[in-house]
This record gives structure tokens, C-alpha cells and sequence, in this order.
């Protein structure tokens, strides 16, 4: 319950919004779907400021970037045809991993990246895409995503500072992908998350992004697994290997859903699975 909380703002441009962020300094707070911050019980929050009326919603391609604004709902990357063959439709498939049609429409790719869990579906499939973000303010950014997705955001964001957009290189739109989550329900939060792209030339994997969530604090790209995979013909036993390797070391998040002893067994066999299925189908479109 957001109990000080005495005015709502809709800005229809990124410096009107800069503005009343610097103005109420950190009193105010960002929202663009709604679906966390509503249920916050923070006091010194004395506006709010809606961001989905500037624009931010879109799905842009030019020679060098796929661009996604930060208030894009998650169902519209789910259904968008362009991000369905994007890198092996890794973004849709993140994207519709939620569960909840009504949810989807209602969460942007913009919060589920500022305010996620160790359970969000957006992160590992943008780590897995080296996404990078583009923070505006008085002196506009990029950050890389394996830094935005690690580092505290009270670190990353400054006080009158916007997530205005995601982009990712179209040197990766022809890589093959694979995204998987294992839960206990269709609607429960996932225990682990496989999100893996790989690149192949004829029967020789050259290329592997291996990415592991929802079983650790923060999605985490695995290098050992990947050096597992690349410059090899690949079979069952190169999977077995690095999904091994993708595992060794982790912090597990624990909880009384499951035991850490659980999560590290069905984390590997999904890695395992979800990197067998990128492979053969990598191998069914390079043929």
C-alpha cells in the first residue's frame, strides 16, 4: 500500500516525465504496467508517474538493432510475428511463458526487467540475446544486460532516469533457440529456467548462449557449459556435459516449494532436454 501517495502523473514525453522525477527527487516512482509496484508498501513514494502514454510501446528494426520499447506489453511480443523467427523466436517465447493471458497484456518488457524476480521470464531470454538497454536522462546510456540484470537497480538507475528501450543485434536473428520452464503448476512460479541459443555450420555447433533462471537469484549465463558445446559435433553426451557444467557452483534459491537437492536435479535435466531440442532443430533448418 503505497499510504503517501498524493499525485498521478501521465506524461506523453520522455523529458516531461525526466522533469517531475527531478522534481519529487526520490519521492517518486515509474510504472508502466502495475502489476508490482501497485502492491508496494513503500511511505516516502509521494507520486507516481505512468510512462505508458510517451510512445515506449513498439517493436522497430533497423540495420544494426531489433529495438523494443520499454512499455511494450509482454502479450505483444508473444504474438508478434517479426519476434516469432527473431533469433529462433526467443523473445515470443519468454514472452508467453506467462502464463496468464490478462497478465500479459497488463506487464511491459520495461517492468518485468527493472522489477524482477528470480523467477521473471524476460531476463534469461535477454541475457541469452546480449540484449542491451537504453536508459535516458541527463546523459543517456547503454548498459549491457548481463550488468543491468546483476547489478542492484538502485545502483544502475538514477534518480531521474527512464528504461526507454531494449536492443539486441541482428547478428543474432538467424541463431536457433530454445526456451523452457519447469513449475510445479501452469501458474506457478518456475523453480528453473533454460534459455539457450546456439549456431551452427553444417553438423558443428559455432556458436552457444546458455543461460540458467529461476533456480538462482539472477538469470546467469553459463561460459563452462558453453565451451562444453562450441567447435563440437554435438550429441547426447555434449549436452549431458555442459548442462553439468551449468550447474556446478550455483547458489540455489531454496524455498518451501523445493529443496535445493530437487531444483539442482530438474534444473539440469531441463537444460539437458531444452539444449537437445535447440540443437536438432538448428540441424532441421541449416538442412
Amino acid at each position: 500500500m503505497l499510504r503517501n501517495l498524493k499525485e498521478f502523473y501521465y506524461p506523453t514525453t520522455v523529458p516531461e516525465a525526466l522533469a517531475i522525477l527531478e522534481r519529487f527527487d526520490s519521492k517518486a516512482a515509474v510504472v508502466a504496467g502495475g502489476t508490482t509496484l501497485g502492491r508496494t508498501d513503500d511511505a516516502k513514494i509521494e507520486a507516481m508517474i505512468d510512462i505508458t502514454r510517451m510512445g515506449l510501446s513498439f517493436i522497430k528494426e533497423d540495420k544494426v538493432s531489433l529495438r523494443l520499447g520499454a512499455t511494450t506489453p509482454l502479450q505483444t511480443l508473444a504474438k508478434t510475428r517479426k519476434l516469432q523467427s527473431f533469433a529462433g523466436g526467443l523473445i515470443a517465447s519468454a514472452a508467453a511463458a506467462q502464463p496468464s493471458k490478462q497478465l500479459r497484456n497488463a506487464m511491459t518488457l520495461g517492468g518485468s526487467i527493472v522489477i524482477s524476480t528470480p523467477w521473471s521470464d524476460m531476463p534469461p531470454a535477454l541475457l541469452t540475446l546480449d540484449a542491451q538497454m537504453i536508459l535516458v536522462g541527463k546523459i543517456d546510456r547503454v548498459i549491457p544486460a548481463e550488468e543491468f540484470l546483476f547489478e542492484p537497480k538502485y545502483r544502475l538507475l538514477g534518480r531521474s532516469e527512464i528504461l526507454t528501450e531494449v536492443r539486441i543485434s541482428r547478428e543474432l536473428a538467424g541463431w536457433r533457440s530454445q526456451y523452457a520452464v519447469f513449475s510445479r503448476t501452469r501458474t506457478d512460479p518456475a523453480m528453473a529456467i533454460a534459455s539457450v541459443a546456439l549456431r551452427d555450420d553444417g553438423d558443428t555447433c559455432v556458436g552457444a548462449r546458455v543461460v540458467l533462471g529461476g533456480i538462482t537469484r539472477k538469470a546467469s549465463r553459463c561460459p563452462a557449459a558453453e565451451k562444453k558445446l562450441v567447435g563440437k559435433k554435438l550429441g547426447p553426451s555434449h549436452f549431458t556435459a555442459a548442462a553439468k557444467a551449468a550447474l556446478a557452483g550455483i547458489d540455489v534459491v531454496a524455498d518451501w516449494r523445493a529443496s535445493r537437492e530437487y531444483r539442482l536435479h530438474v534444473a539440469e535435466v531441463l537444460m539437458r532436454r531444452t539444449l537437445a531440442a535447440c540443437w536438432e532443430q538448428a540441424k532441421g533448418v541449416a538442412r
